[in-house]
C-alpha cells in the first residue's frame, strides 16, 4: 500500500513506525512539521532504511505562532500545504496524527478528494483543551469559541475511516461525538528503544554542563502552560541540594527564564541535539514530569515512556488516574503526586533522592516496562490491521456513492 503518515508533532516514535512500514513492502511517506520550538525527531535517513520510505517536512515561511488569530491563519496555510503533498503523494491512506483541527480538517478532505482512507491518530483531545483555555481566559465567549472547535472535532472523527485513540481514557469523548466504535482502535504510545537506552551518569554531555558530580533532576521535553511550569520552580527551591535542570523550549521555559532568575540550582537549556538525548537523559539522577489537573483529560505525556526507556526513576506530579500516571504506578518506575501540593513534589524528590537502592531498583523496572511494551513489531502488526481495515471502509463507502 502506499501510506502517508503525517506527524505534526515530528515525536520519534511515530518515524519510527513510519520505518518499520516500509520495511514491511509498503511505500510510505513520512511528513513533519518544521519550524517548532519542541523536541523533535531526527528526520533522516539511516542506512539501513528502506527504499520505499521517503522524508519530508511541511514548512512555513515564518514561525509558528502560539496561539491567536494569526495561529489559525498559520494552520490554513500550512493544510494548505500539506494538501499538495498528499495529492502529489497519491496515497491509499493517509494516518495523521497531532494535527490540529484545521490541519487535521485538510487532511482528511485531501485524502477522501484522491479517494483515499483518512485515520485520525487521536494524541490530544483539542476541542476539549481549547475549550476550557478559552473559557478560562475569556469567559463565556471562550465558551462559545469551545463550542465550535467542539462540533468541528465531531465532524472530522465521524468522517474519519479509521481512529487510532492513544488511552482507553479517550473512548468515552469519542463515543460521545457519535463514532462508531467499530472504527476506533486504542494503541497505547511507546519510546523506540534504541533512542535512549540507560547509560553512565558520567558522561560527556553531563561532564559538560557539569552535572556529572551532583544530584540532578531533569525535567525534558516541552513545557506549555498546561504543565505548569511553576512547579519546577519550586522544585528547585524546595531541593536545594539538588541541581533541577529544565531542558526546553517555548512558553513554559520562557516563563521560568523570567521568574527562576534567583534561583540558583536551577538550570534552563534549550532542546538538545537528538544524538545527545541519551546522555542527557542518563545524567539526571530522577526525571520528572508535571502535568494540571485541567489538562490530564486531554494529555497523556509521551515524555514519560522516553523516561522509562532511559532506565531512571520517574518523579511525576499529575492526576493518578493519568494513563502515563497509572503506568508509572504499574510499572513500580517511580513516584506521583497531585500537581496541587508542591510539597508533596519537594518530599517526593528528597525521599527517591535520599534512596540509592529505591532509585536504582525504580530505574530498573521502568526499563523493563519499556522492553515489555515498546517492541516494535507487534506495535506495527496492529497499525497494519487499522490501515488495511480503514482502507476497506474507504473503499466500501466510496463504491456506494
Amino acid at each position: 500500500m502506499r501510506i502517508l503518515v503525517h506527524d505534526y508533532g515530528g515525536y520519534p516514535f511515530i518515524l519510527q513506525l513510519s520505518r518499520e512500514l516500509a520495511s514491511r513492502g509498503h511505500a510510505v511517506l513520512h511528513l513533519s512539521a518544521s519550524g517548532f520550538r519542541r523536541p523533535k525527531a531526527a528526520m533522516e535517513r539511516r542506512a539501513h532504511d528502506s527504499p520505499d520510505l521517503s522524508l519530508a517536512s511541511v514548512t512555513l515561511d515564518e514561525p509558528p505562532r502560539p496561539s491567536g488569530w494569526r495561529r489559525l491563519t498559520q494552520e490554513r496555510r500550512y493544510g494548505r500545504l500539506l494538501s499538495r503533498q498528499i495529492e502529489a503523494f497519491r496515497p491509499n491512506v493517509v494516518l495523521s496524527a497531532n494535527s490540529p483541527l484545521y490541519v487535521q480538517a485538510s487532511a482528511s478532505a485531501s485524502a477522501h478528494a484522491i479517494g483515499a482512507a483518512s485515520i485520525i491518530w487521536l494524541q490530544d483531545l483539542h476541542s476539549v483543551a481549547i475549550a476550557r483555555i478559552t473559557g478560562r481566559r475569556i469567559g463565556m465567549l471562550g465558551s462559545v469559541i469551545g463550542g465550535w472547535f467542539r462540533r468541528t472535532e465531531r465532524a472530522l472523527l465521524r468522517e474519519a475511516d479509521g481512529v487510532v485513540a492513544i488511552s482507553p481514557a479517550y473512548l468515552q469523548a469519542i463515543a460521545e461525538h457519535g463514532v462508531p466504535i467499530e472504527k476506533v482502535d486504542v494503541i497505547e504510545n511507546w519510546a523506540p528503544l534504541d533512542d535512549a537506552p540507560p547509560s553512565t551518569k558520567v558522561n560527556g554531555w553531563s561532564i559538560a554542563h557539569g552535572l556529572h558530580d551532583r544530584p540532578v533532576l531533569l525535567y525534558a521535553g516541552t513545557l506549555a502552560l498546561k504543565h505548569n511550569p511553576k512547579l519546577l520552580l519550586e522544585l528547585a527551591v524546595g531541593v536545594s541540594d539538588a541541581t533541577v535542570v529544565v531542558v526546553s523550549e517555548g512558553p513554559g521555559a520562557d516563563w521560568l527564564l523570567a521568574n527562576g532568575g534567583g534561583v540558583e540550582n536551577l538550570r534552563i537549556l534549550p532542546f538538545q541535539p537528538y544524538d545527545r538525548v541519551a546522555e542527557m537523559l542518563a545524567s539526571a539522577d530522577v526525571l520528572v514530569a508535571v502535568l494540571e489537573h485541567d489538562a490530564s483529560t486531554f494529555s497523556v505525556p509521551s515524555k514519560v515512556l522516553t523516561y522509562f526507556v532511559a532506565g531512571r526513576a520517574v518523579l511525576a506530579a499529575m492526576p493518578d488516574d493519568n494513563p502515563a500516571a497509572r503506568a508509572i504506578a504499574q510499572a513500580g518506575a517511580g513516584i506521583v503526586v497531585d500537581p496541587a501540593d508542591p510539597r508533596a513534589l519537594v518530599a517526593g524528590a528528597r525521599a527517591l533522592l535520599a534512596d540509592r537502592d529505591r532509585l536504582r531498583s525504580a530505574g530498573e523496572a521502568a526499563r523493563t516496562y519499556a522492553l515489555a511494551s515498546f517492541a516494535i513489531g507487534p506495535i506495527a502488526d496492529r497499525f497494519e490491521a487499522v490501515v488495511a481495515s480503514a482502507a476497506h471502509r474507504s473503499g466500501a463507502r466510496l463504491s456506494t456513492k
